[in-house]
């Protein structure tokens, strides 16, 4: 028997692959590695990011228990930079809780907006 976090790492690696097989696809080959380009830039900036001060406007933390790849630290350097911040934890879900989860997901983001959005 297969665990959920199982489910939920074959769930994000399959949802990963077949991503960059619909980039290759939509942009060929060049789209392809135009899309890691811009990621290995966003990496290269990463230290410069960091250094900047934190949006302070209000933010929402979203995680899964399960999710394989965003660890407890990588949740608690959010939550230092963003010491207002409100959090929402789901049991399960996986990396991908918008695709696990959608129903959840957009209700807590839903939630959110409307407390924090003002329209005139």
């Amino acid at each position: 028997m297969t665990s959920i976090l199982d489910r939920a790492t074959a769930f994000d690696r399959d949802h990963d692959r077949k991503s960059v097989d619909a980039a290759t696809r939509t942009g060929g080959q060049q789209g392809a590695i135009n899309s890691y380009l811009r990621l290995l830039d966003a990496a290269q900036q990463l230290p410069h990011r960091q250094s900047e001060p934190a949006w302070q406007g209000p933010t929402l933390i979203i995680k899964a228990d399960d999710d394989p790849l965003i660890t407890t630290a990588h949740t608690q350097r959010l939550r230092d930079r963003h010491p207002a911040a409100e959090s929402r934890r789901f049991a399960d879900g996986g990396h991908s809780l918008p695709i696990s989860r959608p129903d959840d997901y957009i209700a807590t983001v839903t939630e959110f907006l409307q407390r924090h959005t003002r329209i005139d």
